[in-house]
């Protein structure tokens, strides 16, 4: 199996993170999933939905289409 990493303990910090992070995924919160749902980059599509969603609720357009049919 090819070594991973470099020749120091600092090279090898992001696989530790990544191992750190899937070993806590079993009691993961709903907090912390919702964290991570907002910090997802967003489609055009779903920036422009929000978009609408904001302006409607200020009052400056009309009502949003229905939402699509996209996984999250």
């Amino acid at each position: 199996m090819p070594a991973w990493g470099g020749d120091t303990l600092g090279d090898d910090k992001e696989t530790w993170e990544l191992v750190h992070f899937i070993r806590h995924l079993p009691k993961i919160t709903e907090a912390e999933l919702q964290e991570m749902k907002e910090l997802n980059p967003k489609t055009r599509s779903e920036r422009q939905e929000e978009e609408e969603e904001r302006r409607f609720l200020e009052g400056r357009g009309e009502a949003p289409a229905a939402p699509s049919e996209h996984k999250r």
